[in-house]
């Protein structure tokens, strides 16, 4: 009320001024620029009393995140306290979790360049941006941009060749042990931005039939972005459940950090309560006598089988012996029929009887035919009885060595049996008794 007041009383002194013009030109013109400056500065006194605070500057950009080092980005425009992710990557994510998982071509199709310079200069001058003003294309594009202009690799330079390295493990449970350790040694931006990375490409994928964009398509896209090879980031996105385990991709959940995954995976693999070390040894000693036992019965064995390799040795040089003395008496007996053969003839040609000479003959050729005939066919049977002894030494050596073979594992299984039966044995009395 007090300032509508002055404001009346200054507001008259213009038109008073006015009326005193006709009378005194001069002095009336003097005043009314007295008066006017005066309501000038009145007025502005007012008005600034009046006029609301101006709004509060935006903050300055603590710096670009675009080409800067992971933990640098992360200190710059970090979102929440629980989650180590750059703005720019995490606000990425969302969307695409959002708005795009069934966009055909994403991550492949590319979006309009200027719109994504745009983006880039409002995140590295720290302005808020609202990505749903943008198209998909585009935003797909601004994720890849960023992970490609990382200085350092999301497995870090010193760890990459060692994760290439554990591709050559074939049994996949110790593939996957390994690489969960190897993870945990990363840094936490690295290992949350990295998490987020496979179980998104995971997401994706799933919705292969809308987007037309297999695990296959985004992981060659995406490869040379990262710097990883394709099996590897294969690897890690097939197995990002059990590798990043109590990672989800929501902004409101923290990633547990490498303290609660070690004691979260100590608390799983708890060993049980150990044996008494005095029962221990005695049961040691039992399977040691056992072994003693086994080791000699199977040389026994194996003497046994010895002898019978030497014997039948001797028996087959006996055989071969006696094989060389009936092809010596057949030939012995081949020449003596072919000379009685001879001297037939030449006896019956001299006498000039040629019907005994032709039935002498004919005699002399039947008898040799019958004994060529006779020679060949003892010749097949010591071939015969030869082949069939060195298929017996042959089937003896081959029997002998699976005999060893089955005798020495049977031995070990027993063994192996005897001492998890006797362990448990101990365990339950022990645990029966406490």
């Amino acid at each position: 009320m007090d300032i509508a007041k002055k404001l009346r009383r200054k507001v008259v002194a213009p038109s008073a001024a006015v009326d005193m013009r006709s009378n005194d030109n001069q002095d009336a013109h003097k005043d009314e620029k007295k008066n006017k400056k005066k309501l000038r500065k009145f007025i502005t006194s007012v008005y600034s009393e009046r006029t609301p605070e101006k709004p509060a500057a935006p903050a300055q950009s603590k710096g670009p995140v675009f080409g800067m080092p992971l933990v640098t980005a992360v200190q710059r425009s970090r979102v929440s306290d629980k989650l180590p992710l750059c703005r720019v990557f995490q606000d990425s994510v969302m969307y695409i979790e959002t708005f795009a998982l069934t966009r055909e071509g994403i991550y492949r199709v590319p979006g309009f360049r200027a719109k994504l310079n745009e983006l880039k200069n409002m995140y590295n001058r720290g302005e808020v941006v609202k990505l749903t003003n943008y198209d998909p294309e585009t935003v797909g594009m601004l994720l890849k941009l960023y992970l490609r202009e990382l200085p350092e690799p999301l497995l870090t330079r010193q760890l990459g060749a060692q994760f290439e390295g554990v591709l050559q493990y074939e049994d996949s449970e110790q593939r996957t042990a390994i690489l969960c350790a190897m993870l945990r040694q990363l840094p936490a931006e690295h290992y949350a931005t990295l998490a987020w990375l496979c179980l998104h490409i995971n997401h994706v994928s799933q919705h292969e039939k809308q987007n037309k964009m297999t695990l296959s398509n985004l992981i060659i896209i995406l490869s040379p972005t990262l710097l990883i090879s394709n099996t590897l980031l294969r690897c890690l996105c097939e197995n990002a459940q059990q590798l990043f385990p109590g990672v989800i991709l929501d902004p409101n959940t923290k990633i547990p950090t490498q303290e609660e995954l070690n004691a979260l995976s100590n608390n799983s693999n708890k060993a049980e309560p150990e044996v008494d070390q005095a029962s221990i040894d005695k049961n040691l000693q039992l399977v040691r006598d056992e072994l003693v036992q086994s080791y000699v019965w199977v040389q026994a064995r194996n003497d046994a089988l010895r002898y019978m390799k030497e014997h039948l040795k001797a028996q087959l040089k006996e055989e071969r012996q006696m094989v060389s003395t009936y092809q010596d008496q057949l030939r012995d007996l081949e020449d003596q029929n072919y000379t009685i053969g001879d001297t037939v003839v030449l006896r019956n040609s001299r006498r000039g009887k040629s019907q005994n000479r032709h039935s002498a003959a004919d005699t002399t050729s039947r008898n040799l035919n019958s004994t060529q005939a006779a020679t060949h066919e003892t010749e097949e049977d010591l071939k015969l009885y030869l082949s069939t002894l060195e298929q017996m030494n042959n089937e003896y050596e081959t029997d002998k060595t699976s005999l060893y073979n089955n005798i020495i594992t049977d031995t070990f299984a027993c063994i192996d049996a005897y001492t998890e039966l006797r362990f448990r044995q101990t365990f339950s009395q022990q645990k029966a008794s406490s």
